[in-house]
């Protein structure tokens, strides 16, 4: 239990991406796995390096249209 709680994020700090749960916020970010095809359009995993122009850490999940299409590594605004 004690080990699991370590990974848990602290929301209530603004160097991590939940902070800015619920908001409209601009994150940059890496294209951090292979992005996943489907029927209705592209599933991103991007590895956050800032949010609004301050840094940031997190991983968010992006959905977007099939195309323009995004490769591994590219940088994402």
């Amino acid at each position: 239990m004690w080990r699991f709680s370590l990974t848990i994020p602290d929301c209530r700090n603004s160097s991590e991406l939940c902070y800015y749960n619920g908001r409209s916020v601009d994150i940059v970010g890496i294209v951090a796995d292979e992005p996943q095809q489907k029927i209705d359009g592209m599933t991103y995993i991007v590895s956050v390096s800032s949010v609004d122009g301050s840094s940031a850490t997190g991983r968010a999940i992006l959905k977007n249209r099939l195309y323009p299409a995004f490769s591994y590594g590219d940088q994402l605004k």
